[in-house]
């Protein structure tokens, strides 16, 4: 982590604060008390809808990784067939994702449910096939990145970044 906040620091410290919030699993300041609202069945719509798969190979997908959603969405996304003739997507930028989590967080309203699952499985579309960005994208989504960071350790390593940084 601590290299990765040093790179960030050293090509483009506007992005910081950004990866930050993603890191620690938040989508703002906690004095704006801002949530996602969503839940793992959402996801699921959304991986189903934006994947084109089932919500029972979702699940067959996931036994094997402790019921990870995360890992089973990766494995789904990497047997995704597409018509796209190998034209690639542009690459997801961190402030794209943080700002798609935002803009999920602020659907309210009646079709709020159906808004936050498109505004999801456009972020799913943009995700590499081979890549390891859908698991990450589901496990933000579900404030559970499970890469043992806590944001202790993500103040401690961006303090040791900026002492490396040049």
């Amino acid at each position: 982590v601590r290299e990765l906040l040093a790179k960030t620091i050293e090509c483009c410290p506007t992005d910081l604060p950004v990866l930050l919030y993603l890191l620690c699993g938040k989508i703002g300041p906690a004095y704006e008390a801002v949530e996602l609202g969503i839940g793992d069945k959402n996801i699921v719509d959304a991986l189903v809808k934006g994947l084109g798969c089932s919500a029972a190979s979702l699940n067959q997908k996931g036994e094997g990784a402790d019921g990870d959603l995360g890992t089973a969405a990766q494995k789904a996304k990497g047997s995704q067939r597409t018509l796209n003739f190998g034209a690639k997507p542009n690459p997801l930028t961190s402030q794209q994702v943080l700002q798609g989590f935002r803009d999920v967080a602020a659907c309210a309203g009646g079709k709020s449910m159906t808004q936050k699952i498109d505004i999801i499985r456009r972020l799913l579309m943009r995700c590499a096939k081979d890549g390891a960005e859908v698991k990450f994208l589901v496990r933000g989504l579900q404030t559970k990145l499970r890469c043992r960071l806590a944001e202790p350790t993500v103040l401690t390593a961006l303090s040791q970044a900026f002492v490396q940084a040049p």
